[in-house]
């Protein structure tokens, strides 16, 4: 994991250590700063030499998730909705019918879908998981935990969706 930024023409890449969950370095230009997707600047200082506080964001989150539950209740076999995302805050999968897409951001533990999922339209004999799936994915905003190989989305302190990870 990495920031590129560009400093008079010279490219300099500042690594994060995997084991470190901040970092600190000085640009001499921050409006020439660079964003790596997969973490979040906070700036401190003026004028031209600005001190840059880089957070990461946890790189487990970027994956492929199968859901095993919705709303408390356990979700199993062929049609069980998957949730990929992706390191440009993208996120695309098969809500057991139709394939879906769409983008998010993360602040913190805060897991933020930013507009309305977009959807292919196939008619299958059974959508109610399906529509249940994409009326609370698409339900705006989530705190994520990950643990071990699984994913909760809760809101109001309640897991609303819980994902395993995909083999």
């Amino acid at each position: 994991m990495g920031l590129v930024y560009d400093d008079s023409m010279k490219i300099e890449k500042v690594r994060i250590p995997a084991s470190r969950s901040e970092f600190t370095f000085t640009a001499a230009k921050p409006r020439e700063v660079l964003i790596d997707p997969r973490v979040n600047l906070l700036y401190e200082g003026e004028d031209r030499l600005v001190e840059v506080k880089v957070k990461t964001t946890s790189m487990e989150l970027f994956r492929t998730w199968e859901l095993s539950q919705v709303n408390g209740r356990p979700v199993a076999g062929e049609g069980t909705p998957t949730l990929k995302l992706r390191v440009d805050n993208t996120l695309q999968g098969n809500a057991g019918c139709n394939n879906y897409q769409g983008s998010f951001s993360v602040k913190g533990k805060k897991l933020i879908i930013n507009e309305q999922i977009s959807t292919t339209r196939m008619a299958c004999e059974e959508m109610a998981l399906e529509d249940e799936f994409l009326q609370v994915l698409g339900g705006g905003s989530f705190i994520f935990a990950v643990t071990d190989d699984r994913l909760q989305l809760k809101q109001k302190g309640v897991p609303i969706l819980i994902f395993k990870a995909e083999k």
